[in-house]
């Protein structure tokens, strides 16, 4: 859905998130993986999560043990060229 006017185009987008459900199921398919340095640390790292997940999703393929996901909405801005 795409709204434009003349100083701007308004475009709905929606990106995808990963988040953990089940941390010890995820911390143990990375180790499994060899992905643990990648991903973990104290804390999930957001943005290779993310793109786990997305890639993921895009292939086709099941989301790591503990792993969902949500997709946030928002609106895209483009300002009209000249």
């Amino acid at each position: 859905l795409t709204h434009k006017s003349e100083d701007a185009s308004f475009s709905r987008k929606s990106t995808i998130y990963g988040h953990v459900q089940d941390r010890d199921a995820f911390v143990k398919w990375c180790k499994e993986n060899e992905l643990d340095e990648d991903i973990l640390v104290m804390k999930e790292k957001g943005q290779p999560l993310n793109e786990l997940v997305r890639s993921r999703i895009d292939n086709d393929e099941e989301l790591p043990p503990g792993v969902g996901f949500y997709a946030r909405e928002y609106i895209s801005i483009t300002e009209a060229k000249d």
